[in-house]
């Protein structure tokens, strides 16, 4: 098959929403491929919040050691290949470190492995509800492509889960890492914190070397509920004995925040680490979820090179984290998308932001989503003056821009008792038109806020899916500020 023809399979027969491989099966396919997956060094990471650029960073960071990493993750943001992709640090080469599209798994690779998977799959007598969906296949095609390509260390993130999740297939992994939990996936995960941690606590298997995590009261506003997640997970890692690397924010320093990065100071005397670090990417917590990186990377490997972890921190590309696409205007695209994903992006907007400076946002939902709690979070802020509701056109989990709309207009009024500092909300039924809209409210309020050396952000957030036509719209749109500057 062909790339079109892949895709249309691994989305063809309900199996993006369907199927419900459980492990057992998966591991009997795996086997009839060979076991790839077997006898290789695993850091596992699970958590609602930030996984997905610690597992960046711990690539990196093992690629600059001179490893050649395996580096599994989702969602896909702008590739598919993003997915999985190979760092290749034992070459010598660092050309994975300037450009993210290097060692993402090709067009003839995903067909290869997927044609190998398939007629595995369809020369088993699996039942019917018992069919690998999307993500098994995905799981089944990386883990191939892994293997034969010699990989040293895979670098493994969870979706939604531990328990139930595909990745989970894997023996007991050297390094656990859980990041921040919070409310998400309530629906599959459980309704109270300390039931997701549960779901969350199975990545840790006999054998495994160390737990890192953070101090959940970090993430956690309700400290009795950080407590009792804290409690699941050291609990979980006392029963098969394994020890728990935990950090928390005096384990940081910040030296310095702006839009081109942040520096600062990790020092966890128990690991021998005391750096001054450098990362290009700008959610406040980075530093914390990049020091979480390093802790694992340690755990594997103690004999890491100074020189080389701050390599790795530097260089790590992590798409749509409060990701900076453009200077003039500075447009911003983050993935939050649930009240914890909300609050960390108003904080991080808030330490970014100079007081005057103003915002405008396009905010878009998928329907399972909290949007009352994330709006709420987001007010919270007086720079924050125009909030664009928009939609996925042809998304069936997209919320509808009328609804959002009206939700929003809700919380807004709960928010902001008077007129004073009160944001406009705006309403769109697509992207396109959404970015269009910013970028003449950006226009209209430019010499204003210039005038007073201030500065206005456009920002995009509440769901990965919208980040790949948010930023095509957006630069049609540059193209024509520029031609009208001229």
């Amino acid at each position: 098959m062909n790339i079109d023809e892949a895709k249309a399979y691994l989305y063809g027969e309900g199996r993006f929403n369907g199927g419900k491989a459980n492990h057992k099966v998966l591991r009997d396919i795996l086997e009839a491929l060979g076991n790839p997956d077997e006898g290789r060094k695993k850091i596992h990471i699970v958590g609602t919040n930030g996984k997905g650029s610690v597992a960046a960073y711990s690539a990196y960071i093992l690629a600059a050691a001179g490893y050649k990493v395996a580096q599994y993750s989702s969602p896909d943001i702008y590739r598919f290949g993003e997915r999985m992709r190979i760092l290749d640090g034992r070459s010598g080469n660092k050309d994975w470190s300037k450009d993210p599209k290097v060692g993402e798994i090709s067009d003839e690779d995903l067909c290869k492995y997927l044609n190998r998977t398939r007629a595995v799959v369809e020369n088993m007598d699996i039942p019917d509800e018992l069919q690998p969906n999307y993500f098994d296949f995905l799981l089944l095609v990386a883990f191939q492509y892994f293997a034969e390509y010699d990989c040293d260390v895979w670098v493994v993130e969870a979706g939604i889960g531990a328990r139930l999740d595909a990745t989970n297939v894997i023996g007991s992994p050297e390094v656990a890492v859980i990041t921040a939990i919070g409310k998400d996936h309530v629906e599959k995960l459980g309704d109270t914190l300390e039931k997701i941690a549960i779901e969350k606590s199975y990545l840790l298997k006999e054998g495994c070397k160390a737990l890192c995590i953070y101090d959940q009261r970090e993430v956690i506003p309700d400290k009795s509920e950080a407590l009792k997640v804290m409690r699941v997970f050291e609990e979980k890692a006392a029963s098969f004995d394994i020890p728990v690397v935990k950090l928390d924010l005096d384990n940081i320093d910040i030296i310095s925040r702006n839009l081109e990065g942040q520096k600062f100071n990790f020092t966890d005397k128990s690991l021998g680490i005391d750096l001054d670090l450098e990362t290009k990417l700008l959610p406040d917590f980075e530093p914390l979820n990049a020091a979480l990186a390093i802790s694992a990377c340690k755990v594997l490997d103690s004999s890491l090179l100074d020189e080389d972890i701050a390599y790795g921190v530097l260089t790590c590309y992590w798409p749509a984290r409060l990701e900076k696409i453009s200077n003039d205007p500075i447009v911003l695209i983050d993935g939050a998308h649930n009240p914890q994903g909300a609050r960390a992006l108003r904080s991080s907007l808030d330490r970014l932001l100079e007081e005057g400076d103003e915002e405008i946002h396009i905010y878009t939902s998928m329907r399972d989503k909290d949007q009352y709690n994330c709006l709420r979070e987001i007010f919270k802020s007086s720079k924050l003056t125009a909030l664009i509701c928009s939609t996925l056109e042809d998304y069936d989990r997209a919320l509808e821009n009328d609804e959002l709309f009206n939700l929003a207009t809700e919380v807004l009024n709960e928010s902001f008792t008077d007129e004073e500092n009160r944001p406009i909300i705006y309403n769109s039924n697509n992207i396109e038109t959404a970015v269009k809209m910013a970028f003449d409210l950006y226009k209209d309020k430019l010499e204003i806020v210039k005038a007073r050396n201030n500065k206005i952000v456009i920002v995009n957030w509440g769901s990965f899916y919208t980040a790949k036509g948010f930023r095509q719209a957006c630069e049609i749109e540059l193209e024509k500020y520029k031609e009208e500057a001229k």
